[in-house]
């Protein structure tokens, strides 16, 4: 029996955006409890020349879409650590079982 490319990938794309919305329920709790400006947060780089929060996560759930897996770890990693860098109290756990962690 085979195994398509897309049945291998898309139960680990779901499990990645679930985490992915636990991640940013974790942040929008965070910047609640802090009372800052969420703005401060989703428009954060890690570096001058480097993309925001916001665009990580989106290309993230477009590369999803559009199958490119390894992209999307790429920019879920990205989102995880402006999280972190931030002060989201955000694990190796969160990133890697989201909600159920």
């Amino acid at each position: 029996m085979s195994i398509s490319m897309s049945s291998a990938s898309l139960p680990v794309c779901a499990t990645m955006l679930g985490n992915l919305s636990h991640m940013l329920t974790k942040a929008r709790a965070f910047v609640e409890t802090k009372k800052s400006d969420p703005g401060a947060l989703t428009n954060c780089r890690l570096a001058p020349d480097m993309l925001p929060f916001t665009r990580h996560a989106m290309i993230a759930c477009d590369a999803v879409k559009n199958g490119v897996v390894r992209r999307m770890f790429v920019h879920m990693t990205m989102a995880y650590a402006i999280l972190r860098y931030n002060g989201v109290a955000l694990g190796k756990a969160d990133y890697l079982v989201g909600a159920a962690a």
